[in-house]
This record gives C-alpha cells, structure tokens and sequence, in this order.
C-alpha cells in the first residue's frame, strides 16, 4: 500500500485503487503501520461481535507481521530540559503567534499527559475542587474527545509550576485550550503542527534520539518514581491501567482525592 494517496484518489474503492497502481513505484507504509491498522480491525471485529453485528471468527486475530521492532521513545536528560526551558526560540512562543507550543511544552513535561488528551481539551475541562485547579480529562462530549482507554479518563492537577508561570490567567476563556494545535494540513490528527515544531526546535538545540513530545510523558513517569511516588498514584496520575483486580476493580478514580494527586504530582520537578 503507497503511504501517501492523492485526496482525488481517497474516494475509490479498494480494488479500483490497487489496480491503478500496478506498473508503478511507490514508497510503501511500513510493517509497524500495517500492524496498528490491523489491531483497530481487530478491535473493530471484537465490538461487532459484543454488539451481535457479527457472528464469525475475528478475521484479524492473530495476523501481523513479525519481527517488527516496537516503538521506544528515550527519556530527556536533564541537560535536554535545561536546553529546551532556556531556549530564546522557545520562550518566544509564548507571546508569539502560536503560544500553545510554549504551554504543551510545560503541560506535557509536570503532568505526563498524552500529547493528544491535553490538545483536545476545552477551556470548561479547567476545573476547580478542593481548593486544587484541575485538568478534567474526560471521554464525554464533542467529536475527536475519544480517550486511549477508559482508564484515560481522570483529574491531572495543574502543577505549582504551571500556576507560577500564569497558565490560568492567560487560558482562554471558552471554546477550545489550544484552538491552534489543530492543523489544517496533512492528517487531522490533533497536535500534529505542534509536533512538527518541537522537533524543529529539538534538533536545533543538538537534541539527539528518537525524543518526540511523547519522551515528556516517560520522563515524567520516570521522575516520579525516582521521587518515591506510589505506583498506583503514578498510574491514576498518568492513565495506566491498574495492574491488578483489585486496583481494577475497586479503584474509583473519581473519589481519589485531588489534595493527595497534586502532593505527589509536585515532586515531579524540572532541572530550570
């Protein structure tokens, strides 16, 4: 399959488009994303059968390709934070034409949040109870708001740090957090464009190795337990699910108080 189609070629079907490719060179998706597809067949198949939409064998099940190296992010050094939080090119985001760089900068690294949670949020998912300003990351309302997993679904406090640097007061106010990290070219994803200029930004300060802005997300799950944070913290904190059926089973996110989630959340520190 070619990895990338032309839009006037996207409304064909199948076998009409893999005729018109025979004859030609092309550069094809590679096995990694052949296996991501088959797993959302996979998992598509799965549900119809919950529903009774389907009735046979799962046809997916089982089939990928083999050998395929999984995907490792590295973790940032502290030399790697000291250079990105210090960098001109970086802090002049903040009040230039794209400040929500700056921000998912700093949410992803004191949170460990998925990129893609925090980019989707709206300006109401900045909540406040206990006395604890709160990300509500949630699985309800408008489409593209769809979680990882149901564990995904959680209360992230706003670090000390964020609060410090004014995040509340310069947040808008209604509609979408970050109404820029969509972008208008390429896949819909969310937080694509500001993926891109990250690792624009990474590779100018000599940033090496594969340290996409998911590398926030290991770092931060990584100081935490070098803090000493319990694991079951780190895991409501971060959306992991719980490792056993008791933490499955009896474990109410909801109920776990905020007071206690940003004790532990600020002893995740950054070398600034």
């Amino acid at each position: 399959m070619p990895k990338r189609i032309a839009n006037e070629a996207r409304q064909q079907k199948m076998l009409e488009l893999l005729k018109g490719l025979d004859g030609l060179t092309y550069e094809t998706v590679s096995k990694q994303t052949v296996n991501y597809a088959l797993i959302d067949l996979s998992h598509l198949f799965t549900w119809a059968g919950k529903q009774d939409l389907y009735t046979g064998k799962n046809p997916c099940d089982g089939v990928a390709f083999e050998g395929v190296e999984s995907t490792r992010f590295e973790l940032f050094t502290d030399p790697d934070l000291r250079a990105i939080f210090s960098s001109p090119e970086f802090n002049q985001e903040r009040t230039g034409d794209h400040p929500y760089h700056y921000w998912l900068v700093w949410i992803l690294a004191l949170t460990g949040t998925r990129r893609g949670e925090i980019a989707k949020l709206r300006a109401e998912d900045i909540r406040q109870e206990e006395g604890v300003w709160f990300f509500d990351i949630v699985d309800e309302g408008e489409e593209g708001k769809r979680l990882k997993n149901k564990h995904s679904r959680r209360r992230v406090p706003i670090h000390s740090k964020l609060l410090e640097l004014g995040f509340l007061e310069t947040r808008p106010k209604e509609g979408m957090l970050f109404p820029k990290a969509y972008t208008g070219k390429g896949r819909k994803t969310v937080g694509d464009a500001f993926t891109k200029w990250f690792n624009r930004l990474r590779r100018s300060l000599d940033i090496t190795g594969k340290k996409p802005p998911h590398s926030f997300r290991h770092t931060a799950i990584t100081k935490l337990a070098s803090a000493s944070v319990p694991a079951d913290v780190q895991r409501i904190l971060t959306g992991h699910a719980a490792k056993d059926v008791h933490g499955e089973t009896y474990t109410h996110l909801d109920a776990v108080s905020l007071v206690l989630l940003r004790g532990n959340l600020e002893k995740l520190t950054m070398p600034v």
